[in-house]
């Protein structure tokens, strides 16, 4: 049904098809790894399909990119805010506030990195997380340029 669309020029109908195509392939890896326990193959492809189907909805839903990149902010300025205490402003001050928590989170996303605010120094798992995030954040703003451009494309 996917190529019919496809050759009818009906680009939406078809992703409808390839996204529901690619359930169907998941459904499979799992079910051959509950079948043979010993090859992990279909195992590592089921996680793998998960995670993209999570990520950008196997390249179908940028939304789904925009819905993990919010989360991924969101989760790191709570771990920044009640793991650690929040980042540090300049001068050494401990900021307090969730709201300059996010912010930091934020600009740490976007790799924009102000530098008004840094993780404390103290904990040095907070600029790994840091760290993580913005690797985190360039990887998924790179995800969703090549999502759009597929829904362009189409």
């Amino acid at each position: 049904m996917e190529n019919y669309f496809k050759n009818i020029n009906r680009p939406y109908r078809a992703a409808g098809y390839y996204f529901n195509r690619k359930k169907l392939e998941t459904r499979v890896c799992k079910e051959q790894w509950f079948k043979d326990k010993k090859d992990f193959a279909p195992l590592r492809a089921f996680i793998i399909n998960r995670i993209w189907e999570f990520l950008c909805g196997y390249g179908e839903k940028p939304w789904r990119v925009i819905r993990a990149g919010f989360l991924t902010i969101l989760l790191c300025a709570i771990s920044y805010h009640f793991i650690w205490g929040g980042p540090v402003a300049e001068g050494g001050v401990k900021v307090t506030s969730f709201l300059d928590s996010l912010y930091f989170s934020g600009v740490t996303f976007t790799t924009l990195g102000f530098g008004d605010l840094t993780p404390d120094s103290i904990y040095i798992y907070m600029r790994y997380l840091a760290f993580i995030e913005a690797l985190f954040g360039a990887f998924l703003m790179a995800l969703l340029v090549v999502v759009l451009a597929r829904k362009m494309i189409r």
